[in-house]
């Protein structure tokens, strides 16, 4: 499970829906006459999102589920794990769907929210471009940073999210490798303002994994990571 600010993530029928956690409507009983008052409805506004997060990778696909979503969305979400270098089919594939689904929700009206995924599965190392040669790098290394980097602002530039997450459960990251986390704040810092420059409005933040922030992880109880919101705090929106 990954928290993204107060979002719950939900995979319903290989497809991802994401509710706000802080809103909710409410209605309540009046005491004296045992009916619903409307004075007491409660409505605190919130963004629905539904994500492309599915093995049916057609455009058939898209075409006949995306109006049924549309109803009951404002914000589309791709997750991205690939990186644009690779030159594998099923890559490439991937990737122009992930592209076919933002333009749609561009056309429908939906805000576009992307997340990337410079690490890799279990979050213990970073992912490498199909043509990395080398040890496998460290966010210090300036090879994979100048990649990456290109990889984000291509992006960017392409599609204009209005929500732009640069790195999903980065504490899983920070959790096997503390030592390189003063290395992706660095990066994070300096990729934020260049996202910023080719789009302003573009909110930048990361996301982090429940159970191992608040000390919970694997069945184990593990040391909380709250540091990560105070001294290692990076500016987010």
């Amino acid at each position: 499970m990954t928290v993204i600010g107060r979002n719950c993530l939900i995979i319903v029928g290989g497809l991802l829906l994401t509710v706000g956690l802080s809103n909710c409507s409410e209605l309540l009983l009046s005491e004296d006459k045992g009916t619903i008052s409307e004075e007491s409805l409660v409505t605190i506004p919130f963004k629905r999102g539904i994500g492309y997060w599915t093995t049916d990778r057609s455009d058939s696909f898209i075409d006949r589920i995306f109006p049924k979503l549309q109803e009951g969305a404002e914000i589309a979400y791709v997750q991205i794990e690939d990186w644009p270098q690779q030159e594998e089919k099923e890559v490439k594939e991937k990737l122009q769907v992930i592209d076919n689904w933002l333009e749609r929700a561009e056309k429908a009206g939906l805000m576009k929210y992307i997340a990337i995924e410079p690490f890799n599965g279990d979050r213990s190392a970073l992912r490498q471009p199909s043509n990395w040669k080398g040890p496998p790098p460290t966010l210090a290394n300036p090879q994979w940073k100048a990649a990456f980097r290109d990889y984000v602002l291509k992006i960017v530039a392409k599609h204009k999210p209005q929500y732009f997450n640069l790195a999903v459960e980065v504490n899983m990251y920070y959790w096997h490798h503390p030592e390189d986390y003063d290395n992706f704040c660095n990066l994070f810092k300096s990729l934020r303002q260049e996202i910023k420059q080719i789009s302003p409005e573009t909110k930048v933040f990361c996301s982090y994994q429940y159970e191992l922030l608040i000390g919970q992880f694997a069945g184990q109880k593990q040391k909380p990571q709250w540091e990560l919101f105070d001294e290692k705090a990076v500016e987010q929106d």
